[in-house]
């Protein structure tokens, strides 16, 4: 997990509720968090997560709950979510704790293919990641051409898409091909970003690489006006070709 936050969903009902608390630890360090302070305090209270206003009773407040707190979150630190609910008479049951291993470093990536590449007919993009926290979940690359985004099959998106790679390995290696319409105009570039997205929760981290490509479809123009030998030989042959295993160079305009 990051410090992009924890969505807590609970339900508790008691004729007589009381309220429903959350403690979240950094077991590593016996801190745990203060939904206060939004800091770290040492572990002796639970924080409260809602609270029933009628005594004797119930109002269902706590029926159902759903928040989020955003705790910060340390690479490597082993964590700890609880959730506890209490009724009027002090009875208490404890859900089952939940564990998390702290994870804020981005993917590494690397793209093999060259920005300012030329291509003729489709392009192979691939490259290497790697994640040793909570590992590679996907990588993913999206190509622009203009305003227009390529959804996999032609230039009809207006927004990017993030379009998925081929991998055998969990995106150790990866690749994705790349194959325009024939219709395109020899010369066209294209700004290609590659996107890769590790597990953490809850929303993953990323790192990213960008590239420009262009396809060339127009053959080289040669037009010869004359041919020469350097140096010149006495001893050439017929049609001007040397004889006799010396060494010439054969030039020509174009």
């Amino acid at each position: 997990m990051n410090s992009t936050g924890i969505d807590i969903t609970a339900h508790s009902t008691d004729t007589y509720l009381d309220k429903v608390y959350v403690r979240f630890e950094n077991t590593t360090d016996n801190l745990c968090y203060n939904t206060s302070s939004s800091g770290w305090i040492a572990c002796d209270t639970w924080n409260v997560l809602c609270s029933d206003g009628t005594v004797g009773g119930t109002d269902l407040a706590c029926s159902n709950i759903a928040t989020t707190i955003t705790p910060s979150i340390l690479d490597g630190k082993n964590y700890r979510l609880t959730i506890k609910s209490r009724d009027e008479a002090g009875n208490e049951t404890i859900a089952t704790p939940v564990s998390y291993v702290g994870d804020t470093t981005s993917p590494t990536l690397s793209v093999i293919t060259a920005s300012g590449v030329y291509f003729t007919g489709s392009l192979t993009i691939s490259g290497t990641a790697s994640d040793t926290g909570s590992h590679l979940s996907s990588i993913k690359i999206a190509i622009k051409k203009g305003s227009n985004w390529w959804n996999g099959t032609d230039w009809s998106a207006t927004s990017e898409q993030q379009l998925a790679t081929a991998t055998s390995d969990g995106y150790a290696h990866w690749t994705y091909l790349f194959t325009p319409p024939l219709s395109e105009t020899s010369g066209q570039s294209y700004n290609i970003t590659v996107y890769a997205y590790d597990q953490a929760f809850k929303t993953n981290n990323s790192s990213s690489s960008s590239l420009i490509a262009t396809i060339d479809t127009t053959a080289p123009t040669f037009n010869p006006t004359g041919f020469w030998i350097e140096p010149p030989f006495t001893n050439a042959g017929t049609g001007g070709i040397m004889r006799g295993g010396q060494a010439a160079v054969i030039k020509w305009n174009s």
